[in-house]
């Protein structure tokens, strides 16, 4: 019987250490960026809840509250950017890998 030579490959790629510490690294980013985005989302229902004074308090002529909420755009943007900029690097991982 004859395998097939792609099979063959991928199998060989996914036995490699090389593969499963490249899964653990992504793995490992994912997490942490998952970690980070939901503390930063659920920070605001928690502070309101638990502090409304901290949220409730002026900086200049707005709440930080406000401005926390507000700042939730670029921080989200940020960990997007660090997940982009995390992957390519295992892309790039996992060229040489295949290589």
């Amino acid at each position: 019987m004859h395998s097939d030579p792609q099979a063959q490959t991928w199998s060989a790629i996914y036995h490699s250490q090389q593969f499963h510490m490249l899964a653990a690294k992504r793995r490992k980013i994912a997490w942490l960026l998952l970690a980070l985005s939901l503390l930063s989302y659920f920070s605001i229902p928690f502070l309101t809840s638990f502090f409304p004074a901290v949220m409730a308090a002026k900086i200049g002529a707005v709440s930080f509250g406000l401005l926390w909420g507000v700042l939730q755009y670029p921080l989200i943007g940020l960990i997007a950017l660090c997940y982009a900029v995390g992957m390519r690097h295992i892309d790039q991982l996992a060229n040489n890998i295949k290589r």
